[in-house]
């Protein structure tokens, strides 16, 4: 599925969903309480020092919200 910002949900090659933009994945990282709109991490994200903080909420599958600054 294509947004039109541009991302696409695709697989990891373990199978889950990931959703995708240019070099960079994001992993589910979590559902809100309301059940229907979702944050998506960076995969670089970690507790170490140096993490990425960029992230994406999909309300629907539509994403609605990013926050691109990487830092990789």
């Amino acid at each position: 599925m294509h947004d039109a910002l541009g991302f696409v949900f695709c697989n990891s090659r373990h199978g889950n969903t990931v959703l995708c933009y240019g070099n960079y994945r994001y992993r589910k990282g979590y559902v809100y309480s309301d059940g229907e709109r979702i944050k998506w991490e960076c995969v670089k994200v970690g507790r170490s020092r140096g993490s990425c903080g960029a992230a994406v909420v999909t309300l629907d599958g539509t994403v609605v919200d990013v926050k691109s600054i990487h830092n990789h």
